[in-house]
């Protein structure tokens, strides 16, 4: 019955693909998925169209995605978040689509985690999504959950950038 009712609520990625990818979409100029679930990788295919995309996901098409015990997070998620958080030691001050998904595999797999796994469309993994914030303090709600905050910010810089996510 759990199985039934698992597949009752998941949606293909194919029908997020064709809503995303519209040709009646206009001003987008970059799509950006980000799929943190058990067997992501099945979402990478070959990218077609005159959009700029970039699919990143949290495992292969054949992995279960990971949770440290105790965390709140999945290890892709917690990790994710963190580089938001605190940044990567690139000499730049922001953070580009290929250095997030080389910081996150670096990360994952010595810690014994999935490796996360991408495919994009050419030159859009130097596209700059997102300020580094190496050696800042991050901005934090008023509920003290600065990974929240961390990730609102975000967002609204990939708005700057024309990206749907």
């Amino acid at each position: 019955m759990a199985f039934t009712s698992e597949l009752s609520s998941a949606l293909a990625f194919g029908k997020i693909w064709l809503a995303a990818t519209d040709k009646r979409i206009s001003g987008v100029k970059h799509i950006l998925f980000i799929l943190d679930c058990c067997y992501s990788g099945r979402a990478l295919f070959r990218l077609v169209g005159n959009k700029k995309v970039f699919i990143l996901t949290a495992t292969n098409a054949v992995k279960k995605a990971e949770a440290p015990v105790g965390a709140s997070y999945t290890a892709f998620t917690g990790e994710f978040v963190s580089l938001l958080s605190h940044g990567i030691n690139n000499g730049r001050e922001t953070l580009a689509l290929g250095e997030i998904y080389a910081h996150l595999k670096t990360r994952l797999v010595a810690n014994n985690f999935p490796e996360p796994q991408a495919i994009y469309s050419p030159s859009i993994d130097t596209l700059d999504i997102g300020y580094n914030l190496i050696g800042q303090s991050v901005i934090s709600l008023p509920n003290n959950q600065p990974e929240i905050s961390t990730l609102m910010i975000f967002l609204h810089r990939l708005m700057k950038y024309q990206c749907v996510i």
